[in-house]
Protein backbone atom coordinates (compact mmCIF):
# COMPACT_ATOMS: atom_id res chain seq x y z
CA UNK A 1 0.00 0.00 0.00
CA UNK A 2 1.49 3.37 -0.81
CA UNK A 3 1.30 6.71 1.01
CA UNK A 4 -2.00 8.23 -1.40
CA UNK A 5 -3.98 4.97 -0.63
CA UNK A 6 -3.09 5.03 3.15
CA UNK A 7 -4.34 8.79 2.85
CA UNK A 8 -7.53 7.93 1.16
CA UNK A 9 -8.29 5.24 3.52
CA UNK A 10 -7.53 7.39 6.85
CA UNK A 11 -9.72 10.02 5.35
CA UNK A 12 -12.68 7.35 4.50
CA UNK A 13 -11.99 5.85 8.35
CA UNK A 14 -13.00 9.30 9.54
CA UNK A 15 -15.32 10.12 7.25
CA UNK A 16 -16.78 6.39 8.60
CA UNK A 17 -16.53 7.61 12.02
CA UNK A 18 -17.86 11.23 11.91
CA UNK A 19 -21.13 8.83 10.21
CA UNK A 20 -21.38 6.49 12.96
CA UNK A 21 -21.01 9.13 15.56
CA UNK A 22 -23.67 10.89 13.92
CA UNK A 23 -25.66 7.35 13.87
CA UNK A 24 -26.58 7.04 17.11
CA UNK A 25 -23.10 6.65 19.26
CA UNK A 26 -22.21 3.25 17.34
CA UNK A 27 -18.77 2.92 16.24
CA UNK A 28 -17.51 0.98 14.25
CA UNK A 29 -14.40 -1.24 14.46
CA UNK A 30 -12.86 -3.80 12.34
CA UNK A 31 -15.08 -7.08 13.18
CA UNK A 32 -17.55 -5.45 15.13
CA UNK A 33 -19.78 -2.61 16.05
CA UNK A 34 -19.52 -1.22 19.76
CA UNK A 35 -22.88 0.04 20.65
CA UNK A 36 -22.59 3.15 22.84
CA UNK A 37 -25.97 5.49 23.67
CA UNK A 38 -27.97 7.32 21.42
CA UNK A 39 -26.50 10.45 20.86
CA UNK A 40 -30.34 11.84 19.37
CA UNK A 41 -33.23 10.48 18.42
CA UNK A 42 -32.97 8.35 15.05
CA UNK A 43 -35.69 7.45 12.45
CA UNK A 44 -35.04 4.32 10.30
CA UNK A 45 -34.44 6.29 7.17
CA UNK A 46 -31.50 7.63 9.38
CA UNK A 47 -30.21 4.42 10.34
CA UNK A 48 -30.39 2.84 7.06
CA UNK A 49 -29.00 5.79 5.28
CA UNK A 50 -26.02 5.55 7.94
CA UNK A 51 -25.41 2.17 7.45
CA UNK A 52 -25.28 2.20 3.87
CA UNK A 53 -21.98 4.29 3.96
CA UNK A 54 -20.27 2.65 7.11
CA UNK A 55 -19.24 -0.97 6.35
CA UNK A 56 -19.59 -2.83 9.01
CA UNK A 57 -18.48 -6.55 9.96
CA UNK A 58 -20.49 -8.25 12.18
CA UNK A 59 -20.20 -11.59 13.55
CA UNK A 60 -23.09 -14.02 13.87
CA UNK A 61 -23.02 -13.89 17.60
CA UNK A 62 -23.66 -10.08 17.44
CA UNK A 63 -26.53 -9.80 15.24
CA UNK A 64 -29.16 -9.94 17.86
CA UNK A 65 -27.41 -7.45 19.49
CA UNK A 66 -27.43 -5.44 16.35
CA UNK A 67 -31.16 -6.02 16.02
CA UNK A 68 -31.98 -5.28 19.66
CA UNK A 69 -30.30 -1.96 19.20
CA UNK A 70 -31.99 -1.20 16.48
CA UNK A 71 -35.18 -1.76 17.76
CA UNK A 72 -34.36 0.28 21.00
CA UNK A 73 -32.87 3.17 18.62
CA UNK A 74 -36.24 3.19 16.78
CA UNK A 75 -38.38 2.76 20.61
CA UNK A 76 -36.59 5.90 21.38
CA UNK A 77 -36.65 7.95 18.18
CA UNK A 78 -40.90 7.13 18.52
CA UNK A 79 -41.02 7.91 22.06
CA UNK A 80 -38.41 11.26 21.53
CA UNK A 81 -41.26 12.10 18.75
CA UNK A 82 -44.40 11.57 20.82
CA UNK A 83 -42.63 13.77 24.07
CA UNK A 84 -41.80 16.63 21.63
CA UNK A 85 -45.55 16.17 20.09
CA UNK A 86 -46.91 16.19 23.93
CA UNK A 87 -44.48 19.33 24.45
CA UNK A 88 -45.55 21.30 21.75
CA UNK A 89 -48.84 20.52 22.42
CA UNK A 90 -48.66 21.69 26.43
CA UNK A 91 -46.91 24.48 24.82
CA UNK A 92 -50.31 25.33 22.95
CA UNK A 93 -52.10 24.62 25.66
CA UNK A 94 -50.45 26.45 28.35
CA UNK A 95 -50.88 29.72 25.65
CA UNK A 96 -54.38 29.25 25.27
CA UNK A 97 -54.73 28.85 28.81
CA UNK A 98 -52.83 32.51 29.48
CA UNK A 99 -54.56 34.16 26.74
CA UNK A 100 -58.00 32.87 28.46
CA UNK A 101 -56.81 33.80 32.02
CA UNK A 102 -55.97 37.21 30.37
CA UNK A 103 -59.59 37.56 29.04
CA UNK A 104 -61.36 36.34 32.10
CA UNK A 105 -59.37 38.92 34.20
CA UNK A 106 -60.69 41.85 31.96
CA UNK A 107 -63.71 40.14 32.43
CA UNK A 108 -63.25 40.43 35.87
CA UNK A 109 -62.41 43.72 36.39
CA UNK A 110 -65.20 44.93 34.03
CA UNK A 111 -67.68 42.68 36.56
CA UNK A 112 -66.32 44.85 39.39
CA UNK A 113 -66.36 47.88 38.09
CA UNK A 114 -69.94 47.37 37.12
CA UNK A 115 -71.08 45.93 40.29
CA UNK A 116 -69.06 49.37 41.99
CA UNK A 117 -71.34 51.53 39.55
CA UNK A 118 -74.74 49.38 40.49
CA UNK A 119 -73.89 50.06 44.51
CA UNK A 120 -73.39 53.59 43.73
CA UNK A 121 -76.57 53.85 41.37
CA UNK A 122 -78.47 51.67 44.13
CA UNK A 123 -77.43 54.19 46.85
CA UNK A 124 -78.38 57.34 45.13
CA UNK A 125 -81.87 55.69 44.25
CA UNK A 126 -81.98 55.05 48.39
CA UNK A 127 -81.11 58.64 48.77
CA UNK A 128 -83.52 60.00 46.19
CA UNK A 129 -86.24 58.02 47.63
CA UNK A 130 -85.78 59.21 51.24
CA UNK A 131 -85.73 62.44 49.73
CA UNK A 132 -89.25 62.06 47.94
CA UNK A 133 -90.64 60.20 51.12
CA UNK A 134 -89.54 63.70 52.92
CA UNK A 135 -90.67 66.02 50.46
CA UNK A 136 -94.45 63.84 50.27
CA UNK A 137 -94.29 64.40 53.92
CA UNK A 138 -94.02 68.33 53.59
CA UNK A 139 -96.66 68.38 51.23
CA UNK A 140 -99.25 66.14 52.96
CA UNK A 141 -98.38 68.57 55.56
CA UNK A 142 -99.02 71.86 53.84
CA UNK A 143 -102.27 70.66 52.32
CA UNK A 144 -103.30 69.62 55.62
CA UNK A 145 -102.33 72.89 57.01
CA UNK A 146 -103.61 74.52 54.44
CA UNK A 147 -107.12 72.93 54.73
CA UNK A 148 -107.60 73.50 58.48
CA UNK A 149 -106.55 77.39 57.88
CA UNK A 150 -109.06 77.23 55.71
CA UNK A 151 -111.98 75.81 57.85
CA UNK A 152 -110.49 77.79 60.74
CA UNK A 153 -111.32 81.13 58.14
CA UNK A 154 -114.79 80.03 57.05
CA UNK A 155 -116.09 79.07 60.64
CA UNK A 156 -114.67 82.18 61.77
CA UNK A 157 -116.51 84.30 58.94
CA UNK A 158 -119.69 82.81 59.33
CA UNK A 159 -119.10 83.44 63.54
CA UNK A 160 -118.33 87.15 62.45
CA UNK A 161 -121.94 87.93 60.23
CA UNK A 162 -123.88 86.04 62.55
CA UNK A 163 -122.42 88.07 65.47
CA UNK A 164 -122.89 91.42 63.48
CA UNK A 165 -126.64 90.25 62.87
CA UNK A 166 -127.15 89.43 66.84
CA UNK A 167 -125.77 93.14 66.83
CA UNK A 168 -128.02 94.58 64.80
CA UNK A 169 -130.77 92.65 65.88
CA UNK A 170 -129.80 94.16 69.34
CA UNK A 171 -129.36 97.71 68.86
CA UNK A 172 -132.16 97.88 66.38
Amino acid sequence: MNILEAGNNNRKRERRARLAHICSGMVARPGRIVMGQPRSPLSLSIIISCLQYIPLVVKPDEIPRLVIFTVSALFVGSLSAAQRGATESLRRARDDLRGTVKELQKTNEALHAESLERKHAEEALRHAQGDLARVSRITTLGELTASLAHEVNSTDCRCGHQRQYVFAMAYA
